[in-house]
């Protein structure tokens, strides 16, 4: 299932991606290197992206 960010100009390979790159446990700045976004800006989806996860898991 594909995943899609609102309000984000990503690209449609890059969200998916960057979960391939978390879920194998990349480092936060080689994901951002390897998807093609900012490191900043993987570290703030990382965080809404846990986020998220702790509120379904609650």
């Amino acid at each position: 299932m594909p995943v899609r960010f609102k309000f984000t100009k990503f690209s449609n390979y890059q969200p998916d991606h960057l979960l391939e790159h978390v879920v194998a446990e990349v480092p936060a700045r080689m994901t951002a290197e390897l998807v093609g976004i900012n490191y900043q800006t993987n570290i703030h989806l990382l965080q809404r992206l846990r986020t998220i996860i702790a509120q379904l898991i609650e």
